[in-house]
């Protein structure tokens, strides 16, 4: 005895066929617009959070930096700042020095 094999497409009258076929390419084109939507509302909101981070960046950015440089002060270890104007002072003490010294030799070689 043979099988009758039915296949689901013969068991679909072919106006339901073509109302089904009809609806998934709506459906498709509705996803497709609504995707679209969704992408450029996803884009939008990972500015603004891009935005967020690059302010919040900044302002941990300066705490951090209060936080060390309080620390520098309360450890009294000189900052950049204070170095490079204590190599400064040292500098012009030290031609100061020099030209002391040189006119005190001058003197001494005239006398």
């Amino acid at each position: 005895m043979a099988k009758r094999v039915t296949t689901r497409r013969a068991a679909v009258p072919a106006w339901l066929r073509e109302q089904g076929t009809a609806l998934m390419g709506q459906i498709r084109a509705r996803l497709d617009v609504e995707g679209r939507k969704a992408l450029r509302q996803m884009e939008a909101g990972m500015a603004d959070l891009q935005e967020r981070l690059r302010r919040e960046k900044a302002v941990v950015g300066r705490r951090v930096d209060q936080g060390v440089k309080g620390a520098l002060a309360r450890l009294n270890i000189p900052n950049r700042r204070e170095i490079s104007e204590l190599t400064r002072k040292v500098d012009e003490l030290s031609r100061k020095i020099d030209a002391l010294r040189t006119r005190s030799r001058r003197r001494r070689a005239r006398a």
